[in-house]
């Protein structure tokens, strides 16, 4: 930009009028939802700590940094809902507004310069807020003492000190910039050294020493002393530590629009926009989970006359209508452990909604004239419109209800009442799942008739297609009349409600109603199928590839479908049978069919045969990765919090803990982005492009995998040793790992930077592999490769772990019964993961040093893919079923049981 610009020139830009209205005003929408919903929370707790309940919030100075940083947050957030987005991501903004906001105005200028003041007393919150739940974890008893008179000096610090970020742009040129379809806020410098994203970063770089080291500390002195904070404390410096990780992101996404001028592009400046939105949007959300007296104060939660499910299951017809159903709130479960189950599925429940809009977009808009001559792709978009719906209601109302125990208490005494919001919800639903079965039904039609005559297939369905999708959305109402005229109320799930109904028509059975749909649907998906499937292997010609692709598709989701009606009849049907989890495994056949549904359809439109073989390969390591991520964080939440005093009193469980996470790890990379983009060919040429020049993603995923390899070498000695001291020295072993348990941690971490020191100099690309690519790099010391490197810590470690074992193997021979089948169970683990890791070893060896193998079997490749597998999942399994005590912690339900059954058998054994 030219210095020469007068402060009273206008400065115009051209719209870019590329971009897609309804796509950018989609991404308006969706942003506008959480900023709205967040800023209400934000009012709300400001309502409360400030005006409704001042005497109880005062005396705590935690509440009065954080009722600052929700003044803070809320600015924010009103700003952007209100203006910044719109005149980015609304289009037709943009001709309106720009020539006007072309010319300095006061309006514009205040909006920039409040947006970046509050943005750097942000960073000032996180400091006093970081601050003083140290204060708090290390001096509980002087916490008080110590913030009572320093409280409004950190206030005034926290309003004057941003100051100093802004002071540039107050007397600075505010001029708008295109970026995506609209505009946003630039300036020009006055003062030339003063930049403003350096001046940001030097208050969020100081805001995250102090956050680090606090935090850290706050962390340490929660884990080793857990009940030297009182509860309501402890809530407070875990919502903290949450603040904590979202403000790291926010200061990544700064540093790269500092130092990384090659990485500035609307998609940077979009992650920042996000990292912002993270800290402003969790934080009242987290502030109301971990709260438990804000949250009750927030929605004036009080008793109420309480009535069970169960009782209410059974009410009798003369229930009133308009009177109230209470419901108890099971306050038993876990809320960080609920939460965590809805994240997961809200995870894959909004990703398939997008896909689904994307698809329906380009169907019904965007190409339509390519798609609309195709019968099947006009059942398929009433499909999807159906699924939208039901990802929709669940992600945003159904799930969080059930899975966030903290909503159950605040909206349970709202919907006791009769509302027209939870009638519609049930209602759209359930009409919902019955036009699931009818897409079923008209889909494997039209699949069947493709096979059976491909010449005619176009002409039989050109004009009855209009009268499937009419049959398609009148008949669920069949199984939805009752529903529409009964009273709907609610019942207690797992840490949550949901929906229930009290019949008004006694015979109109819902569930019974949905299995006659799905049980029609059945019967006309097996035998169209079957005939389908019959004609495409019979006559393998005879349907052209790009048909032949949907009726993949649709086989596909029939077998989802059959899952469907095997949950629904055993909801009819085995009464016994129904409980939590029967409605879970319901919940996700729904699922399947909803969420697999768009990726399907994407998959098998670009794939040729070959690509469905290396889909296959990544669908079989998917279905044991999944559940050994799932097993391995169950199994570190056990270990870290649940029983936390049961296990880290040993030295063991410690090196076993960065066993676990680095396991963990290598499993995430693999199933998001190391196999998927080997094994998901039709990935190749839409992420590859992405991949053609420097990419930090590409590097960072290589150095970062190959780093966590080199750790477990090193993890894998310590373990080994840790096993032969303490068979050796069983009386002074203890003494001495707990002395140097910290050395011990420090090296886990530092040594492995040896094995990646010069992948970490070099040139990474991405190189084809397979059906996809992998990522492989030109090496900036030409002698360091990495293999080698790898082989060396692999050799090292091995070395150790044989020999260690031996000892170890030895010493056992000589302890007494009693410690031997204690230390034995650990030693197992030990032994299995050594021959696991030398499987791994060998396989690397031939990786390296003969040229020759790699070259005539690439499945070496995939070999050795295998061997971490083995050693990454192995491991943890083994360990549970050696290890009894870690069994009973970790599934109660089961063994515990068991356990209890053998008792009484053995006692009625002696009583013979």
């Amino acid at each position: 930009m030219s210095n020469n610009l007068s402060d009273d020139d206008p400065r115009f830009i051209t719209c870019d009028l590329n971009y897609d209205v309804s796509i950018e005003f989609l991404k308006y929408v969706v942003q506008a939802v959480y900023l709205f919903g967040a800023a209400i929370l934000h009012i709300f707790i400001l309502r409360t700590i400030l005006w409704k309940r001042p005497d109880e919030f005062r005396n705590n100075s935690f509440y009065s940094l954080y009722a600052a940083d929700s003044i803070v947050s809320l600015t924010m957030l009103l700003l952007d809902g209100f203006i910044n987005r719109p005149f980015i991501f609304i289009p037709p903004l943009c001709p309106i507004f720009a020539p006007i906001l072309a010319y300095p105005t006061l309006f514009w200028k205040s909006v920039v310069v409040i947006g970046n003041y509050m943005k750097a007393a942000k960073s000032m919150t996180q400091i006093f807020m970081s601050l003083n739940r140290m204060t708090c974890a290390l001096w509980p008893l002087k916490y008080i003492t110590i913030w009572e008179n320093r409280v409004k000096y950190a206030l005034l610090i926290i309003f004057i000190a941003p100051i100093g970020a802004i002071f540039n742009l107050v007397v600075s040129r505010i001029i708008i910039a295109s970026i995506y379809g609209g505009f946003s806020n630039t300036y020009i410098r006055k003062i030339s050294w003063a930049s403003l994203p350096f001046q940001h970063l030097v208050f969020i770089l100081t805001a995250l020493s102090f956050t680090i080291i606090c935090t850290s500390i706050a962390i340490y002195a929660l884990l080793m002393l857990p009940n030297r904070v009182k509860g309501a404390e402890r809530s407070l410096c875990i919502a903290n530590i949450i603040f904590s990780i979202g403000f790291i992101c926010a200061a990544g996404a700064q540093a790269a629009i500092v130092f990384c001028t090659a990485c500035l592009s609307n998609l940077l400046f979009m992650i920042h926009f996000w990292c912002i939105d993270f800290l402003n949007v969790s934080s009242p959300i987290v502030m109301l989970i971990v709260g438990r007296d804000l949250r009750r104060k927030v929605f004036e939660l009080g008793v109420t006359k309480l009535v069970t499910y169960s009782e209410m299951a059974i009410m009798s017809a003369n229930f009133s209508e308009d009177g109230p159903n209470f419901i108890t709130c099971d306050l038993s479960f876990d809320t960080t452990i609920e939460v965590f189950k809805y994240l997961v599925q809200a995870i894959y429940l909004f990703g398939a909604a997008i896909l689904h809009i994307l698809i329906l977009r380009t169907i019904l808009w965007k190409r339509r004239e390519e798609f609309k001559n195709n019968s099947f792709y006009s059942l398929y978009v009433a499909d999807s419109i159906v699924s939208l719906t039901m990802l929709l209601l669940d992600g945003f109302i159904n799930r969080p209800f059930i899975f966030i125990p903290p909503l159950c208490p605040i909206f349970a005494p709202i919907l006791a009442y009769p509302t027209f919001f939870w009638k519609s919800v049930m209602v759209i639903g359930n009409y919902m799942k019955a036009a699931k079965s009818m897409t079923q039904i008209f889909m494997s039609l039209n699949r069947m008739t493709c096979a059976l005559w491909p010449l005619k297939y176009i002409t039989i369905w050109e004009n009855r297609v209009k009268y499937a999708l009419v049959i398609i959305f009148i008949a669920p109402i069949g199984a939805i009349f009752n529903l529409v005229v009964s009273r709907i109320l609610i019942g207690s799930i797992y840490g949550g409600f949901s929906n229930n109904y009290i019949r008004k028509i006694s015979w109109a059975n819902l569930p019974f109603q949905h299995l006659v749909f799905i049980t029609i649907a059945i019967f006309f998906t097996v035998i169209c199928t079957s005939i389908a499937i019959y004609a495409l292997l019979m006559l393998p010609n005879r349907v052209k590839g790009a048909e032949r692709s949907l009726c993949i598709v649709n086989i596909i989701f029939s077998v989802g479908f059959c899952c469907a009606a095997s949950s629904q009849a055993a909801i009819v049907f085995c009464t016994p049978c129904l409980g939590h989890l029967l409605f879970m495994i319901h919940f996700w056949c729904i699922d399947f069919l909803n969420v697999s549904s768009p990726l399907l359809m994407i998959i098998c439109n670009l794939m040729t045969y070959d690509s469905q073989i290396e889909i296959l390969k990544y669908i079989l390591q998917f279905s044991y990765l999944f559940p050994g991520a799932i097993l391995i964080i169950y199994m570190l939440f056990v270990i870290t919090i649940k029983c936390r005093a049961s296990y880290l009193d040993n030295c063991y469980h410690w090196i076993f803990v960065f066993e676990l996470v680095t396991s963990l790890y290598l499993i995430i990379h693999d199933i998001l982005f190391g196999r998927l983009t080997i094994y998901i060919s039709p990935l190749c040429p839409i992420l590859a492009p992405y991949f053609y020049n420097y990419s930090f993603l590409l590097k960072f995923s290589m150095v970062s995998i190959n780093y966590v390899r080199a750790s477990k070498s090193v993890s894998q000695i310590f373990l080994t040793l840790n096993r032969m001291t303490c068979v050796l020295f069983p009386v002074h072993h203890q003494k001495h790992w707990g002395n140097s348990m910290k050395i011990v941690m420090i090296v886990n971490i530092c040594l492995p930077f040896g094995a990646i020191w010069s992948l970490m100099l070099s040139r990474v690309y991405a190189s084809a592999n397979y059906g996809g690519f992998s990522s492989n790099y030109v090496r900036a010391v030409e002698w360091a490769s990495l293999s080698r490197l790898q082989s060396i810590y692999l050799t090292i470690s091995l070395i150790f772990a044989i020999s260690t074992s031996f000892a170890t193997f030895y010493g056992l021979t000589t302890l007494s019964k009693r410690i031997k089948h204690i230390e034995t169970t650990l030693c197992v683990v030990t032994f299995f993961s050594t021959t696991a890791f030398l499987f791994a070893a060998i396989i690397q060896y031939i990786w390296v040093f003969c040229t020759a193998c790699s070259r005539e079997y690439p499945s070496i490749y995939g070999v050795q893919f295998l061997s971490y597998d083995v050693l990454t999942i192995g491991t943890p399994i083994v360990m549970i079923i050696v290890n009894e005590k870690l069994r009973l912690d970790m599934f109660p339900w089961i063994f515990r049981k068991s356990l209890r059954i053998s008792i009484v058998g053995q006692s009625s054994g002696s009583r013979k």
